[in-house]
């Protein structure tokens, strides 16, 4: 599960030179984005400390932009950001082979998959897929992780030179997300060491108790990593089935890597 109040902090702790009137438009869309239906003027003001007044030009611009919608008094995001994320998605990779791959992948394991790209050193999931004996986790597209603590950042990190390595945990730290995470450089580089040898990373409740996961990176000769495949679900039901999963989670990877670079 992402620590999205530690990844905020981080996120606003870079913020220095913001524009403040963008910034709180950007706090009111975050807010709304972790909402399960419309909210009202009086509830934003309360979360995030601006007055009522305030808060209302903020919607009204974002509403005229398509980015809210009004439903009676109180407002939601509206659908011009999945325009938006879907765009960036095609962007990102230029590819539409991941999402079929993964929909293989989920309906051999029957387990949920995802694909993980870095960015600005954390770990987001591009694309989901949930498989038929897959149970309902907090992995979301566009879901922001700290890099360490799940089996597709580790996976990402094992094809990075030390120095960029040190270079994501000097700025995000290694916050610990369960009693399973790691929280030790050294630790962290001896694992990446041993992802590299084996060829795939693995999490055991170290971002969320009770879950466990596997992730291989996707690379390409010229670009290098591009990001990585991953199965996850509870702990019995991957650590009872790793081999097979891990055999393949590679067999997709290596599928998706001649797709790509022959695309």
């Amino acid at each position: 599960m992402a620590i999205r109040g530690n990844m905020d902090e981080t996120r606003k702790g870079n913020s220095g030179q913001a524009i403040q009137s963008v910034a709180n438009s950007l706090e009111i869309v975050d807010v709304l984005s972790r909402e399960d239906g419309p909210v009202s003027v009086t509830q934003l003001s309360d979360t995030i400390d601006l007055s009522p007044s305030s808060v209302h030009k903020h919607l009204q611009t974002l509403r005229e932009h398509g980015f809210v919608t009004k439903k009676g008094t109180e407002y939601q995001l509206g659908l011009e950001f999945l325009v938006i994320g879907g765009r960036v998605r095609e962007f990102h990779l230029k590819n539409t082979n991941i999402k079929p791959q993964l929909q293989g992948l989920s309906k051999q394991t029957g387990r949920n998959t995802y694909f993980t790209v870095e960015e600005d050193g954390q770990a987001i999931i591009l694309f989901r897929e949930v498989g038929e004996n897959g149970v309902p986790l907090s992995a979301r597209i566009g879901t922001r992780y700290y890099m360490h603590q799940i089996a597709g950042g580790k996976a990402i990190l094992a094809e990075y030179p030390r120095e960029r390595v040190e270079e994501i945990v000097e700025r995000h730290g290694l916050p610990a997300a369960t009693e399973h995470t790691i929280t030790d450089p050294e630790t962290l580089f001896e694992e990446l060491d041993e992802v590299q040898d084996r060829g795939y990373a693995t999490t055991r409740e170290e971002s969320t108790r009770g879950v466990q996961a596997i992730a291989a990176p996707v690379t390409h000769p010229e670009q290098g990593v591009l990001g990585a495949c991953a199965i996850g679900g509870p702990v019995h039901q991957i650590g009872d089935q790793s081999e097979e999963l891990v055999r393949r989670l590679q067999s997709t990877v290596n599928e998706l890597e001649l797709t790509i670079a022959y695309s």
